[in-house]
């Protein structure tokens, strides 16, 4: 769940932002080509939850879960690009997510999280549907054939976070406002959708160092969120085993 992205100082994001970029792009300088047709690639985009925190070790964290997943449910290797960049907005995730994408593997899969981290700096809805439409549209025209999950927002007022401290930004209204538009977006891109915020939001699912990213247990439960909607597409992703 961006369950769980932190929201910080702007210099201080912008320069994690940029950090992380270039980490990823050296990670994953080496990629290049296609689904060889015995391995899957999958491409996650997001923000600090897509890269596992919270969870012990990171690599818990719901996207290797969804990883492991795939290959146990195809029989086949699965190629993972994980793009996440702790305290990304949507605006990130198309200058750098995307743009590294570009250069990368063509993904038979590609999962996307965003949202928390953009609603809780206060931004207006329609302005993130304006950057999510920009983002889904260059997923599509990267890999046009391509298994696309985004997922919506669980509803963050009921995180320990703002149940101790409340942020007059995290409001179900706006949560609510977030996820419509997320909907309609996914639909426009012909993306399946992960219904996070009709997951019961327990606080066992929530990491107890912040309060705000998810646990394991959350992770696990993302991670089972996302299988429930990918399941049918798996035998279609990647060519014959």
């Amino acid at each position: 769940m961006s369950l769980f992205s932190a929201n910080g100082v702007k210099v201080r994001r912008n320069l994690l932002v940029i950090f992380f970029g270039l980490l990823v792009m050296s990670i994953n300088s080496g990629c290049g080509g296609g689904s060889s047709g015995d391995t899957i690639e999958y491409a996650a985009l997001g923000a600090s939850d897509v890269t596992g925190v919270g969870a012990t070790p990171i690599t818990n964290g719901y996207v290797y879960r969804i990883e492991n997943s795939v290959a146990q449910e195809s029989g086949k290797g699965v190629d993972l690009e994980n793009l996440g960049i702790p305290g990304a907005h949507v605006a990130q995730i198309k200058n750098v997510e995307v743009e590294i994408l570009k250069r990368s593997a063509q993904p038979d899969l590609i999962t996307l999280s965003t949202g928390a981290n953009d609603l809780i700096a206060g931004d207006d809805a329609s302005s993130f549907e304006a950057e999510l439409r920009d983002v889904l549209s260059e997923l599509r025209a990267i890999s046009p054939s391509a298994v696309v999950a985004v997922s919506n927002l669980p509803d963050l007022t009921k995180l320990p976070r703002f149940q101790e401290k409340p942020d007059r930004d995290v409001t179900e209204y706006r949560v609510r406002a977030y996820n419509a538009a997320i909907a309609r977006q996914a639909a426009s891109a012909k993306a399946l959708l992960v219904d996070l915020y009709s997951e019961p939001l327990e606080d066992s699912l929530v990491s107890d160092v912040d309060g705000f990213h998810p646990s394991d247990a959350g992770h696990q439960a993302i991670a089972n969120a996302f299988m429930a909607v990918l399941k049918p597409y798996i035998p279609s992703l990647g060519g014959t085993p």
